[in-house]
């Protein structure tokens, strides 16, 4: 066999190291986007000065053919905040490429502002086409769309959207949950329910939490023990589950609730399991809240 010549082996080595170079979108995700956090819902943006001239250059961004390209063309359409962004960022909801959809879903929750509100309706049968896009999303074969996707559509605090949060994408139906990265998403959209300003969706996500807090698996179980600590830090948590402590739920839930309680806040949860203690109908219940307040002392 010939003897490659030096220029040639440097030429493929350049041409090697380029091609590492180059990220590959599908591993780009920021490992802080995707942890399980008490978020905050996304803000709108804000317009921003001069953006009419710079509009132009960043749709053509969208028309690339490299990734990495229209990637940050979606990023730049988000912090223009302009109309025409949120047009041309809904289009590509449907790309191909998840790193992409991931993108473009994480743009539209800073956009959403910038759409045409649809005419009034019925709070459970309203229709918002740009909803109904994002819907379509909530059973992406890409875990991690979905994990941003439960971000988003909180974010836009209609009906539909948290309605699609808590039953489709926090709820496990009626099957045991095998896969982590399903378990990541359904925690993180628990969490993100929880954040809403319409509590009517909290309570039942917080029974799906329960459910999968019986998982043994060590992985399933280690999600569950961060999306409890994270539970503490959303606005809706705490007082759901003083809620079912004292009564709105089934005994191994309401055991539940006052186990998760007594580990954020000690101090102020004893009077209310001192109460329960005493003087609770129920035998089982009752029972339990003494054991935790006899770990409290420890």
């Amino acid at each position: 066999m010939k003897k490659l010549q030096l220029p040639a082996y440097l030429l493929l080595l350049t041409i090697w190291g380029s091609i590492l170079s180059v990220p590959v979108l599908a591993q780009r995700y920021d490992a802080e986007e995707l942890e399980i956090r008490a978020r905050p819902l996304i803000e709108p943006c804000r317009p921003v000065a001069g953006a009419e001239k710079r509009i132009a250059e960043a749709l053509a961004g969208l028309k690339s053919t490299a990734p990495l390209r229209r990637r940050e063309a979606i990023d730049g359409l988000a912090r223009l905040c302009h109309p025409a962004g949120l047009e041309a960022v809904t289009g590509v909801l449907a790309d191909d490429d998840p790193e992409i959809r991931r993108a473009a879903i994480v743009a539209i929750g800073q956009l959403r502002d910038l759409r045409v509100a649809p005419p009034p309706q019925p709070l459970e049968s309203a229709s918002d086409p740009l909803v109904d896009s994002l819907i379509r999303l909530a059973r992406d074969p890409d875990w991690r769309v979905r994990f941003v996707l439960t971000r988003t559509l909180a974010s836009l605090q209609v009906y539909q959207a948290s309605n699609t949060v808590l039953n489709l994408m926090a709820n496990p139906g009626m099957q045991s949950i095998l896969d982590r990265d399903d378990l990541r998403v359904r925690c993180q959209a628990i969490l993100m329910v929880n954040q809403l300003r319409d509590v009517r969706f909290s309570r039942k996500s917080i029974g799906f939490l329960t459910t999968f807090a019986d998982y043994t698996e060590p992985q399933l179980k280690s999600i569950v023990i961060e999306t409890v600590a994270e539970l503490e830090k959303t606005r809706n948590g705490y007082h759901e589950l003083v809620g079912i402590a004292r009564k709105q739920g089934t005994p191994q839930l309401r055991i539940r609730a006052m186990e998760w309680l007594a580990q954020w806040k000690k101090g102020e949860v004893r009077p209310m399991l001192e109460e329960i203690a005493a003087a609770d109908a129920n035998q089982r219940v009752r029972e339990a809240a003494q054991l935790i307040l006899q770990s409290l002392v420890k």
